[in-house]
Formats: structure tokens, C-alpha cells, sequence
């Protein structure tokens, strides 16, 4: 329990660091880092109750867009930054290390298992991104086409 609870404060503080490059105002800073730890707690909470890495990736990412969206309409911003600074605790970071290590020791068989790993993790934070937006989007255009339908005549 100990080590997941430095593992949350240190996404915190790493979205943080993003967030503060990227110049964010105060309001905005604590909310996207904010986004960055709740989206690491969120990652923790599934990883062992679904199948897989992917699974988990995708799904936090899904969160952190949900997030980011709902967030952007409060703050009245930017989705992109929101999501962005979300998304950092979930950068496959280690896997790539991984990947280049082995590349560099000439261990062929090991740095394509940790490519395809790296590559999985990336598609699956691709995938929750797109998907979130699509059905938001989806969203937004039912409502205004039942917003703007025409009164029935009788």
C-alpha cells in the first residue's frame, strides 16, 4: 500500500514538472497534475483486475481523457494540455529503456519482445485517446442535431 502511494505522489509531482514547462497557470497547474496522479490511481486500481498491460493502458488512458475533457470544459482551456500532462505517468519509459539496452548488447530476441511491449502500450494510449474523443464528438453532434431538429407541424 506504502509503495502505491509514492507511486501516486510521484505522478503528481512528474505532471507536475510538464505541466510547469508547458507554462500552465497556477488554477490549470494543480489540475493537470492533479490529472497525472488520479490517472496513475486509476491505472493501479484495474492493472491486476483485467488482462494484461494493454488492457490497463487503455483504460487509464480512457480515464485521463474523460478527465481531461471534463476539465477543459470547467477550466475553460485546452483538452490538449490536460491530457497531455494525464498521459505522463503513463509513458512507457521503461519498456523503451528496456528495448534499447537489449538493442545495444546485440540481444535480437529480447529487443523485439521489448519493441512490440513498447509499441502495445503506445497503440493502447493511442487508441483510449481516439476512441474518447470519436464518442465525445459523436456526442456533441447528436445533441446539437436534436437541439436544431425542426418542431413537428400537426
Amino acid at each position: 500500500m506504502r509503495t502505491e502511494i509514492i507511486q501516486v505522489i510521484c505522478a503528481v509531482i512528474g505532471s507536475f514538472g510538464f505541466s510547469f514547462i508547458f507554462h500552465l497557470k497556477r488554477d490549470k497547474l494543480i489540475v493537470a497534475s492533479v490529472g497525472g496522479g488520479l490517472t496513475w490511481l486509476f491505472y493501479l486500481l484495474v492493472v491486476h483486475r483485467v488482462n494484461g498491460e494493454f488492457a490497463a493502458y487503455f483504460l487509464a488512458t480512457v480515464f485521463a481523457t474523460f478527465y481531461a475533457e471534463l476539465m477543459a470544459r470547467v477550466k475553460k482551456a485546452p483538452a490538449t494540455i490536460f491530457v497531455i500532462t494525464a498521459l505522463i505517468p503513463l509513458i512507457p519509459g521503461g519498456s523503451l529503456y528496456y528495448t534499447m539496452e537489449y538493442l545495444m548488447q546485440k540481444d535480437m530476441e529480447m529487443m523485439r519482445s521489448k519493441a512490440a511491449e513498447t509499441a502495445m502500450l503506445a497503440l493502447a494510449i493511442a487508441m483510449g485517446i481516439t476512441i474518447v474523443i470519436m464518442l465525445l464528438d459523436l456526442f456533441s453532434l447528436v445533441t446539437r442535431a436534436v437541439k436544431h431538429r425542426p418542431a413537428k407541424k400537426c
